[in-house]
C-alpha cells in the first residue's frame, strides 16, 4: 500500500515538475517579448525626440521669416508714407 501511495505520490510531483517547466518556459518567452518591447519603445522615443528637435529648428526658422516680413512690411509702409509725404507737398 505504502508503494502504491508513493508512486502516486512520484507521479503527482512529474506533473506537477512537468507543469512547472512548461509556465516556466512561457514565462521566459513572455520576458522575451516585454524585452524586444521595450527596445522597440526606446528606439521610438528617441525618434520621436529627434522629431522634436527637428520641429524646433523649423519652429525657429518660422520665426525669423515672419520677423523678416514684419520688418519689411514696416519698411514698406514707412516708403509709402515718405511717397505720400512727397505727393501732397
Amino acid at each position: 500500500m505504502e508503494i502504491a501511495i508513493g508512486l502516486v505520490g512520484l507521479a503527482f510531483l512529474g506533473v506537477v515538475l512537468w507543469t512547472n517547466g512548461r509556465y516556466m518556459r512561457e514565462l521566459a518567452e513572455g520576458h522575451k517579448t516585454l524585452m524586444e518591447g521595450q527596445k522597440i519603445l526606446i528606439e521610438g522615443q528617441r525618434a520621436l525626440m529627434e522629431g522634436q528637435k527637428e520641429i524646433a529648428k523649423g519652429m525657429e526658422r518660422v520665426a525669423q521669416m515672419a520677423q523678416a516680413v514684419h520688418q519689411g512690411q514696416t519698411e514698406m509702409v514707412r516708403m509709402l508714407q515718405r511717397i505720400d509725404a512727397q505727393i501732397r507737398a
